[in-house]
């Protein structure tokens, strides 16, 4: 480490990586309902929300629960190919400016999309393990305030032993 580098210099390059306005791609997503949207620091860019009707699942036995079963798997994949053709409309635009990518929302129906959507691969280094929390149906409401959730983060202090 160069010995000039003081205490001053860290606080600097921190104080500059908080201040950076990251462009940040939001995919909130439920069975039922999508919310994008892209962020550039804490303001909205450019978003869009749907409800899709999927049906809920069904315990009654026999034929007509396969056939249930087909209709709702198909509704399922509607679903994941009009969030993925909105993303792509919401994205483009930034595409080579997303510093990061984060979704919201149920694990299983997310990892759904990822199998079914092809162009949120392109983002794979951008995307974030982390999941956003959302209490609420993905909707213009929940995306005012994402981006008090893609800002949250833990403090880890660790001190010499």
């Amino acid at each position: 480490m160069n010995s000039s580098f003081n205490n001053h210099d860290k606080f600097k390059i921190s104080k500059d990586i908080l201040n950076q306005k990251y462009i940040i791609g939001v995919i909130l997503l439920r069975l039922g309902r999508y919310a994008i949207c892209i962020l550039k620091g804490e303001e909205i860019l450019n978003t869009k929300t749907k409800d899709r009707y999927v049906k809920n699942r069904h315990k009654a036995g026999g034929s007509s629960q396969r056939r249930f079963e087909r209709s709702r798997e198909r509704l399922i994949r509607e679903l994941y190919d009009k969030t993925c053709e909105i993303t792509k409309d919401i994205f483009e635009p930034y595409e080579n400016k997303i510093d990061y990518l984060l979704f919201g929302g149920e694990k299983h129906t997310i990892n759904g999309l990822h199998k079914r959507c092809t162009y949120i691969e392109k983002f794979k280094k951008q995307t974030l393990k982390r999941l956003l929390s959302i209490q609420h149906e993905p909707n213009q409401k929940t995306l005012e305030n994402i981006h008090k959730e893609v800002w949250k983060s833990k403090l880890y202090e660790i001190s010499n032993i």
